[in-house]
């Protein structure tokens, strides 16, 4: 089974910590300087970040929700696919481990930046975390061990982490032209190098001929797609200039790039609701980045305790009981919006 490098977790992960919903991409060190030590822990500490504190039942808890995400979005046979190697659970404990560091550093940055939880902030999480305890099975119960500080402490710092979010960014503009967002619907052909003559056969019946492109393309195309819409960026560079540059309804000459040979038809210049809907995505994309600088810059100066004996003696495999109750549904339902 090919797994796609992208992490499934929640709203925060998706904003910086993981950068999104199924395995995400390169991880983010943090802090950079690692301090070792296997003494002054309790037996269900993992590590600190400074004095902010990583508790197994805690972790465990969000484990338990990816292992959830995955199997009902995949099937319980995503459990045998393997990545770089070695089984995708093992993948899984090390994304989650990754993130419960970034998710503590953030927590600390929110401290660092006079970001606090008010009155109504804590009776929203405590309303959360309730919510959600009550509904896990014994069964969660006891796989994580986590008890109901543990949940209000990942309710809270997830809360948290989104606040400095929204705090650090709530003043960051950037103005985004209609034709950098701008989202196009085009027709592909696309054949691969060495088909110089039949390209030029299809450029012909699809002009002079007037024969219909989406027959042609469904004929004799070989890309992965026939129609879409598109963003820039989304195609070779070479295609993707041509393709931004055609009016409705016309189609580009020959294009050659290094993957083969293209004809692009353009269906439509200008997707007016989705150009609107990728503007903001590229206005978060940009906060994020904008974030994740200043986040680098902070964790660079903290130091990091971790309890080895307890992190390598914990079998996480894929032995997570499957439950109804998410997380990230209750974190929605209470608490998105809010910060």
């Amino acid at each position: 089974m090919n797994v796609k490098k992208k992490f499934i977790m929640g709203k925060l992960l998706a904003i910086f910590i993981m950068s999104a919903v199924l395995l995400c991409g390169c991880t983010i060190k943090a802090p950079s300087t690692t301090i070792r030590v296997n003494k002054e822990f309790k037996d269900n500490e993992i590590f600190y970040v400074e004095e902010e504190v990583c508790t197994l039942g805690e972790a465990k808890l969000f484990l338990m929700n990816q292992f959830n995400l995955y199997s009902n979005r995949y099937g319980d046979k995503i459990w045998k696919a393997e990545y770089e190697g070695k089984p995708l659970y093992t993948y899984l404990e090390e994304n989650v481990y990754d993130f419960m560091v970034r998710l503590k550093s953030m927590v600390l940055m929110a401290t660092g930046e006079g970001i606090v939880l008010s009155e109504e902030d804590q009776r929203l999480i405590d309303l959360a975390a309730n919510n959600y305890y009550g509904k896990l099975t014994a069964a969660e119960k006891t796989y994580t061990g986590a008890t109901i500080d543990d949940v209000k402490d990942a309710f809270s710092d997830y809360f948290l982490a989104n606040k400095l979010f929204a705090v650090l960014t709530k003043e960051a503009q950037r103005e985004i032209s209609d034709d950098e967002a701008r989202v196009i619907t085009v027709q592909v052909i696309f054949l691969e190098k060495g088909n110089n003559s039949l390209i030029q056969e299809l450029y012909q019946k699809a002009t002079r001929d007037k024969e219909d492109f989406l027959t042609l393309a469904e004929t004799y195309s070989k890309h992965a797609w026939i129609e879409g819409k598109i963003s820039r960026g989304e195609l070779p560079n070479e295609v993707d200039e041509a393709a931004f540059l055609l009016t409705t309804g016309e189609i580009s000459r020959v294009i050659s790039c290094d993957e083969g040979l293209y004809l692009i038809k353009c269906v439509n210049n200008y997707e007016k609701e989705l150009t609107a809907k990728h503007r903001e995505e590229l206005i978060e994309k940009w906060k994020r980045e904008m974030f994740k600088t200043e986040y680098d810059s902070y964790v660079r100066n903290l130091y990091m305790r971790v309890n080895e004996n307890v992190w390598e003696s914990i079998d996480f495999s894929y032995t997570a009981p499957t439950g109804n109750v998410s997380f990230y549904a209750c974190y929605d339902e209470f608490l998105e919006g809010n910060e």
